[in-house]
């Protein structure tokens, strides 16, 4: 494969901080591997001279990064942190995020050979790779950034995750969770959150449980842990409570091409009703063509036909499904939990007046089974939330590749996460280390633990301004890159719990941590140099637009019989693109990269080691035990 396109050496930026701009030139080209790089001078060979020192001190230059995501809140031009990347770096950034969930604007990014310096998709990676759009990053890191491969290799498994069968890795992943990290800081007694799941109103629910037990003394909570149980609470609720068909009773998270299965709701829904990508046999097998699968859309259906979930909030953007749950409308949300959680705290809170309960009114997670009663297994790995990949289009990919080395790097981290050191910057640092890197510690249980990372605090100014707004210190806001466990790792709390948003991102999940499972062993890629690749790739595309096109059809269907009769011509439609020879190329990289990994099995019920055997579900609630108290000053200062 080669690029189209020729690149010159053309710096992009302009004066800036007493910079000089760089001026235009047409330097040859060197074909490396099939591969076409610009001639730029190479990076010191020795890989423990971090490449974002090598640079010349006067050339600032300026690059675009396309966030294709709505989600994401932008750094702030001239934060601290913003600053401290263009000081280290020499690369002044001008962010640029879609403004639809759609997936147009990368689209026609893509047909106009558009395509900005960094592009960070959420989906659609391996059309990137095939179309040859981006340089592979280990051709950029040999060339200018041999200290970003080592960090690479000696982290390992993100690259043992996502290479292709050339051992090339086109993307960094952002949130991606390092299974040694995360033995950490279970060591330290931290657990990790599963992705996402489902909420519903503390009152409510806490109403219905009371009304069933005075029906019934013997009854428990644990009874109603089913798909009969929640939709039974659903229709007492919506009769109770005297809410109309118009209110917005149940929730997912809002359609979105980029999702693999249309909306998160819908991934979460699949979790929760345990269809299986996985036989007992270890094999790759199609979720959609599950009987429980068949299940949970009836169960979606009997909601629609009681008015629940309404074709209203099956069309809803995330921005209206965020201020439905602000003013406390849904009864049940299902899906993200990060994206909505500030708009949780706000009715929480009651900022907007209409939610004298309070905390008491709050919306809490709930665990159910399918009708069979398997537990659900919850991912607690993402599958890659953010791709970030060097376009065809950059012009200086010497220097976007040292800012990539910079931002992955343990100083880009600890600069993302906790901005500044005082020792080093008195009166503008933000943090402060309690724990040096390297401190041997004796735990409670008598084992030895030693801080990697150390662990840092932050100075009061900034833990006051993090109960209003931290934006002109640009802490937590470059988040394209970023390791979920490094916070973890090295806060003095175990994690990110700085405002009551933070304590509500938290307890949105953690009764439902027994429930969650470690998802790697699905993240598999496609095998590029697979003859079936190029066909296998449209037969995707295809198919998954299909469902994308037709979930909110088949659950506004009139019946049950109907919904299942849809699924079977839908899944008769996938066999005619291609669904059969699609599932056999898939199994076969899912096996090839679960023997990379060293697992048997990607899904704990079908792994005997896993002890998802003695798992059961003991409360609807799940396990409240893992819940945190906000803090009262945060309480009273987060607005």
């Amino acid at each position: 494969m080669r690029f189209g396109k020729k690149f010159l050496c053309c710096a992009l930026g302009g004066m800036m901080l007493g910079g000089i701009a760089l001026s235009g030139c047409n330097n040859s080209m060197f074909d490396f591997g099939g591969y076409e790089y610009p001639d730029f001078p190479y990076a010191d060979e020795d890989d423990t001279i971090d490449s974002w020192t090598q640079w010349e001190k006067d050339e600032i230059i300026t690059i675009d990064w396309f966030i294709d995501s709505t989600s994401y809140s932008l750094p702030k031009e001239g934060s601290r942190v913003m600053d401290e990347i263009l000081r280290k770096t020499g690369v002044k950034i001008n962010f640029k995020k879609a403004t639809s969930g759609d997936g147009s604007e990368l689209t026609n990014l893509i047909a106009g050979n558009d395509l900005p310096d960094l592009v960070s998709v959420t989906a659609g990676m391996d059309d990137l790779v095939g179309g040859g759009k981006i340089f592979p990053i280990n051709g950029l890191a040999e060339r200018w950034a041999p200290s970003l491969w080592r960090r690479i290799t000696e982290e390992g498994e993100m690259l043992n995750t996502y290479k292709d069968a050339d051992d090339n890795l086109f993307y960094i992943v952002n949130n991606f969770y390092n299974s040694e990290e995360m033995q950490s800081y279970r060591e330290l007694g931290g657990d990790i959150l599963p992705n996402d799941g489902i909420v519903v109103r503390k009152d409510y629910l806490e109403a219905f449980c009371e009304y069933k037990k005075q029906q019934d003394p013997a009854w428990k909570d644990a009874d109603m842990a089913n798909p009969d149980g929640v939709l039974e609470f659903l229709l007492w609720t919506k009769q109770t409570y005297a809410l109309p068909n118009s209110n917005h009773s149940v929730l997912i998270s809002a359609f979105d091409s980029n999702e693999k299965n249309g909306s998160r709701g819908i991934q979460v829904l699949m979790e929760y009703f345990s269809c299986e990508e996985e036989d007992t046999d270890g094999n790759y097998v199609y979720p959609q063509a599950s009987e429980n699968f068949v299940e949970m859309m009836q169960w979606m259906n009997e909601l629609y036909r009681s008015n629940l979930l309404t074709s209203g909030c099956l069309g809803a953007t995330q921005t209206q499904i965020n201020q439905y749950i602000q003013t406390g409308e849904p009864i049940m949300y299902i899906g993200k939990m990060i994206t909505p959680s500030s708009y949780f705290r706000n009715w929480e809170m009651n900022l907007n007046g209409n939610n004298p309960k309070g905390e008491d009114a709050a919306y809490v997670p709930i665990i159910f089974t399918n009708s069979k009663g398997d537990v659900p297994q919850l991912s607690c790995r993402t599958s890659g939330e953010l791709f970030t990949m060097v376009s065809a289009n950059c012009e200086r990919p010497d220097r976007v590749i040292k800012l990539l080395d910079y931002l992955y790097s343990e100083e880009g981290q600890r600069l993302i996460y906790y901005g500044i050191n005082t020792a080093d910057d008195a009166e503008n640092g933000t943090y402060f280390y309690t724990v040096q890197p390297g401190t041997k510690v004796t735990l409670d249980d008598g084992s030895e633990y030693v801080y990697k990372y150390g662990q840092m605090d932050y100075t009061d100014e900034v833990k006051t301004a993090f109960q209003t707004n931290v934006e002109s210190y640009g802490i937590y806001f470059c988040m394209f890159l970023c390791n979920p466990m490094y916070v973890n790792l090295t806060s003095i709390s175990g994690g990110q719990f700085n405002n009551y948003r933070d304590y509500v991102k938290w307890n949105s999940r953690a009764a439902l941590i027994p429930y969650s499972y470690d998802k790697r062993g699905f993240e598999f890629t496609l095998d590029t140099s697979d003859s079936r690749y190029k066909t296998s790739l449209t037969t995707q595309s295809n198919i998954r637009s299909k469902w994308y096109k037709k979930y909110a059809e088949i659950i506004g269907q009139a019946s049950k019989e109907d919904v299942a009769s849809e699924i079977a011509d839908l899944l008769q439609w996938c066999e005619s693109a291609g669904l059969s020879n699609y599932i056999e190329f898939n199994n076969d990289c899912f096996r090839a990269h679960k023997e990379r990994l060293g697992i048997d099995y990607a899904w704990a019920p079908n792994d005997p080691e896993s002890g998802y055997e003695d798992l059961t579900i003991s409360s609807v609630y799940g396990d409240v035990s893992y819940y945190k108290e906000v803090p009262e000053n945060m309480k009273d200062a987060d607005l």
